[in-house]
């Protein structure tokens, strides 16, 4: 469920990895509000990430954590049938961080 919304848990941790999300739009509900999820674009074809956005702010880098989802907000994605280079920034360093 976690991958087909664009991100998944890395486990042990409270860290999340983003993929590509099949859905055009999902909610989870979350403490007294929700985290939307927004992937324009998205369907047959597109596959990579052009973009993202977090709660308006440019993600540069593949993860995030569960505060921001626990808080709520919005994860937005522009998707592409060809790869632009989001996320090619040092992709192991999640596991080097605190």
């Amino acid at each position: 469920v976690f991958s087909s919304l664009g991100f998944y848990p890395v486990a042990g941790s409270d860290w999340y990895v983003i993929g590509t999300p099949i859905w055009p739009r999902a909610q989870i509900a979350v403490g007294d509000g929700t985290f939307e999820i927004i992937a324009r674009n998205a369907g047959p074809g597109k596959l990579y990430v052009k973009s993202v956005r977090l709660n308006g702010e440019p993600l540069d880098v593949p993860w995030f954590r569960h505060g921001d989802v626990r808080a709520g907000g919005t994860l937005e994605f522009e998707m592409s049938d060809r790869p632009h280079g989001w996320g090619e920034t040092e992709p192991l360093a999640i596991f080097n961080l605190d």
